[in-house]
């Protein structure tokens, strides 16, 4: 990062940035989920690239995506790992910017390559369609996960980060979290990129005067009220609000 033309660019913000299409978010969502944990790598190179948002007219405003038609379908870039897949997604509808999904990545179409294969059409919808991926009964259970998990990160969205303001920090050992607060609500996202089993001291994230609301992650905390500390394994998501 060139730090002193970036100050200049700084003081002379890009006017008309506002509702650009996010390839730097893009890249770097892909770069968090696909590279081991270092410097500029990994979780790192997603954390750089949002500390760079001071040289939009308004970051919040950017369109962000993890893949487009013209390009290969996040889940097949990462190689149909679910798990990598769901981080991805929450990267995307938790973060700043105006998300936009990909018609079929609910259902985790993984195809890349050929454009009129990535283009192909959403299962179902049509008289003779043998498949139907609108309904649940059509769907797999994997593609349902996927589709409850979006779901349940828009309600998210919805509820916690409209109008809010973002802090995040810098990853530890392939650990990110990221807050939004917004008048009375705090929303807390723990993620963890890195490979290995990491235990983190969760106290100084709590909040004396309101009680804990755990909205993804249940599994990995029987009561947050009663632990001080929240063992991680890779690609482990929590995300608790107050």
């Amino acid at each position: 990062f060139n730090t002193g033309v970036n100050r200049n660019l700084a003081n002379n913000k890009f006017k008309g940035t506002k509702y650009l299409t996010d390839f730097q978010f893009c890249f770097s969502v892909i770069n968090a989920c696909t590279q081991g944990f270092g410097w500029t790598t990994g979780i790192n190179s997603f954390y750089y690239t949002i500390s760079q948002d001071y040289l939009y007219e308004d970051a919040s405003k950017q369109v962000t995506f993890l893949d487009n038609h013209d390009v290969d379908r996040i889940y097949g870039i990462l190689k149909q790992d679910y798990k990598k897949w769901r981080s991805a997604m929450t990267l995307l509808m938790l973060h700043r910017g105006i998300p936009s999904i990909l018609y079929g990545t609910e259902i985790l179409m993984p195809y890349t390559g050929n454009h009129g294969v990535i283009r192909t059409d959403f299962p179902g919808g049509f008289k003779g369609d043998g498949i139907n991926k609108f309904n649940e009964e059509g769907r797999t259970e994997i593609e349902n996960q996927a589709f409850n998990h979006i779901k349940t990160l828009a309600g998210i969205r919805k509820e916690y980060i409209s109008n809010a303001r973002l802090q995040h920090y810098l990853p530890n050992d392939g650990l990110y979290v990221f807050n939004w607060k917004k008048n009375d609500k705090n929303l807390w996202v723990f993620m963890h990129f890195g490979d290995k089993y990491k235990k983190v001291n969760i106290t100084e994230f709590k909040s004396t005067d309101q009680r804990a609301k755990v909205l993804l992650g249940q599994e990995l905390v029987a009561d947050w009220e009663k632990v001080d500390e929240i063992g991680f394994e890779p690609w482990d998501i929590f995300v608790v609000a107050f």
